[in-house]
């Protein structure tokens, strides 16, 4: 069981979630769903342009998951086994350092168009990884949402405190370490994106981007064809 990709696809949604919603004004990237929310909110208020992208995220989301199961399904082929997640957090990780590599070549562009650009390709790249999570479940619970961990994680302090068992031996990252880590990573990303975003914008994006590939090319388990 691959236990450091869990974590790192975690601080990863965690810091890409805070820095979209820093940058883009309440977006969440990650976390699609939230949107809906923040939409209606925004439509009882004044309604500024960039609230646009908040309702537009939805259906962005949806194409781009139906584009990358069809990709990994047809266009993938079989005999690269598991080396299909590692393409596809590749995406991930290629798409989060270019989206940081134009905005820091155009930093003092701030034309709505290219705001917009840059959102709809950060929420394809969010994508990504929520359907390799669905294409790959050894991946453990889902990174980009944490309502489920830490449901969790209380599920098995409320027990821990019982004396009961916390969790079946053969289900994973459902003990309370693993969703402690869990959790924990996605709220160290959601604090240092804050710092980078004010002080870089979007080139900020650059750090989860890296952190994600550097962990792809440092994998020895995927050069085994494990989950990496």
């Amino acid at each position: 069981m691959p236990w450091l990709t869990p974590l790192v696809l975690s601080f990863v949604a965690g810091y890409v979630d805070t820095a979209s919603f820093i940058h883009f004004s309440g977006l969440l990237a990650a976390h699609v769903t939230g949107n809906l929310v923040l939409f209606a909110v925004a439509l009882s208020e004044e309604f500024e342009p960039i609230d646009h992208l908040k309702l537009v995220s939805i259906p962005v989301f949806i194409v781009a998951v139906m584009g990358v199961a069809w990709l990994h399904d047809r266009l993938m082929p079989a005999s690269w086994g598991i080396r299909r997640s590692a393409c596809l957090l590749a995406m991930v990780s290629l798409g989060l350092i270019t989206i940081g590599a134009i905005s820091a070549a155009f930093q003092h562009e701030h034309t709505t168009f290219r705001h917009m650009a840059l959102g709809i390709m950060l929420i394809c790249t969010m994508a990504i990884q929520n359907t390799t999570h669905r294409l790959y479940p050894g991946f453990g619970p889902m990174s980009t949402v944490m309502t489920g961990n830490v449901t969790q994680l209380a599920v098995n302090a409320a027990r821990g405190l019982a004396g009961r068992p916390q969790a079946q031996p053969d289900a994973p990252w459902c003990s309370l370490r693993e969703t402690a880590w869990l959790v924990g990573c996605f709220f160290a990303g959601c604090l240092l994106a804050i710092p980078m975003t004010n002080h870089l914008n979007m080139a900020a994006l650059l750090v989860p981007g890296a952190v994600l590939g550097l962990r792809l090319l440092l994998s020895r388990r995927l050069a085994k064809g494990e989950l990496p």
